[in-house]
């Protein structure tokens, strides 16, 4: 039995049908170059790829109403034809029949299918925009531009993906902002204030998901900075300038969990902030966690105040590069003693009551010298390291960490640094502005994590629901 096509149908083969033989005919005429046959299913592709998306989209905008409720005056607006309209969606551009509302009692214009596809200001759909940004999360803009036409059929200049970059990572920092104001803004604290039973941070949207971690699993957190190049030009040349990133992670690498990253051109507080708020909206309160980090004094006097109730540890390569410069300051630099504390230092931190047994011999080595007894190469290189490891005692228990497979080094955190920063902004010959590294470290963050997706939903579910005005029920079952 033939199968009937409709006029719809029909006329979409007859678009299709010139793009097919002019396939054929380059293919046919690349006399066994594979490179041109392939060049000629390229061309089919990206012909044949715009031809469904105007056809989707003259589908998708067929049965629009023709008159709308005008949010001014709630009176009737009607509805003609203003011309087709270009768009690029995340599957391509194309084209289609743009229509206008006008309130005559108003005098004003409305266009609903463009607000609820975030079309106002844009010929980019909220989903191209996204596709857009994830590409430029992981690559050059210029490299981006020319991957989205390719593998896309997005037509998009380097230029236009830098615009598009920085409008996302505002939309992530704006949704990173309600968070932490959930949880650190004056607002909320009030309300906490006046009903200790209800918090604030329960009714925010998280921003990632960590559904996937177990409620047993144990938590690492880390924070770290990594230095950004600048095309400003200073005393001793080109500037660098400080970019922050924080990451939660599953303690042991045999548990599963989503890893979870924030960066940013950002202030201690900030980025501690932004930490602190993930983590309590996204893994909860009862978990066991660890802190590791480096030695850095903005790090941990912060620490107590966002993170409270983490057990603190001294990054281990850390402590031992110290451990291994106290042993050079009492025995001197290449000194037989001194190379054997630096090789084994991590061994001597892990041993029982290890970082009291190193103190213990480093300051009685320097009791001796000061009765004469023996020499310190160099007392008060000595003496800072020692204060050093004092000062740190309580986060370096390595022995009871390492014997329940807790943390004791910060390799997540310097793999965090290396894929949000170092692998993204600091390529070849890359120099960033403060406020266009700040866009891609939040966009990158969110687009590793998965974030990205879910920011992206909300805005456009916000999008629908503001274009959702137009069309009351009554409205809609007239149309």
């Amino acid at each position: 039995m033939t199968e009937v096509l409709c006029i719809e149908e029909k006329n979409l083969l007859d678009l299709l049908i010139p793009t097919v033989r002019k396939f054929r005919l380059e293919a046919a005429g690349a006399r066994g170059d594979f490179a041109v046959a392939a060049q000629a299913v390229a061309g089919l592709l990206r012909s044949a790829r715009e031809i469904a998306v105007t056809n989707a989209l003259e589908l998708a905008t067929e049965n629009r109403p023709k008159r709308i409720r005008c949010p001014g005056c709630q009176g009737e607006a009607t509805g003609w034809s203003s011309g087709r309209r270009r768009v690029v969606t995340d599957q391509g551009a194309g084209t289609y029949d743009r229509i206008r509302y006008r309130c005559p009692r108003c005098e004003k214009d409305y266009y609903p299918t463009e607000e609820a596809n975030g079309l106002v200001r844009t010929s980019y759909t909220l989903e191209a925009r996204k596709t857009i940004a994830a590409f430029a999360a992981e690559r050059p803009y210029a490299e981006a531009a020319a991957q989205l036409w390719e593998v896309r059929g997005i037509p998009v200049s380097a230029k236009e993906v830098d615009t598009i970059t920085r409008e996302m990572a505002a939309l992530v920092r704006e949704s990173e902002r309600k968070l932490v104001d959930a949880q650190f803004g004056e607002t909320a604290l009030t309300k906490r204030v006046e009903n200790p039973d209800v918090d604030p941070l329960d009714s925010a949207q998280a921003l990632h998901d960590m559904s996937d971690w177990s409620p047993t699993t144990p938590a690492l957190v880390s924070v770290d900075g990594g230095k950004v190049r600048s095309p400003e030009v200073g005393e001793r040349g080109l500037e660098w300038f400080e970019c922050r990133a924080g990451v939660i992670a599953p303690a042991k690498d045999t548990d599963a969990g989503r890893t979870v990253f924030v960066g940013g051109y950002a202030t201690a507080d900030e980025i501690f902030g932004l930490l602190a708020a993930t983590y309590r909206k996204s893994a909860g309160s009862g978990r066991e966690f660890y802190f590791v980090a480096d030695g850095a004094a903005w790090i941990w006097d912060r620490v107590p105040l966002y993170f409270p109730n983490a057990v603190q540890v001294l990054d281990i390569y850390h402590a031992g590069e110290h451990v291994g410069s106290a042993a050079a300051a009492a025995w001197g630099d290449g000194a037989k003693k001194a190379n054997h504390w630096r090789k084994h230092a991590r061994d001597f931190l892990l041993e029982p009551h290890g970082v009291r047994t190193v103190l213990g011999s480093l300051i009685k080595h320097l009791r001796a010298s000061r009765k004469g007894a023996s020499t310190v190469a160099s007392v008060d290189d000595l003496v800072r390291e020692i204060r050093y490891l004092f000062r740190h005692r309580h986060r370096m228990r390595y022995f009871e960490l390492h014997k329940k497979e807790a943390p004791i080094g910060s390799g997540v955190m310097e793999s965090a640094i290396k894929q949000l920063s170092t692998m993204r902004l600091r390529l070849p010959g890359m120099m960033w502005t403060r406020q266009g590294a700040d866009a891609v470290l939040r966009l990158r963050a969110a687009h590793l994590s998965g974030a990205l997706d879910g920011i992206v939903e909300r805005e456009r579910s916000s999008l629908n629901d503001k274009a959702a005005r137009y069309c009351p029920p009554e409205l809609r079952r007239a149309a």
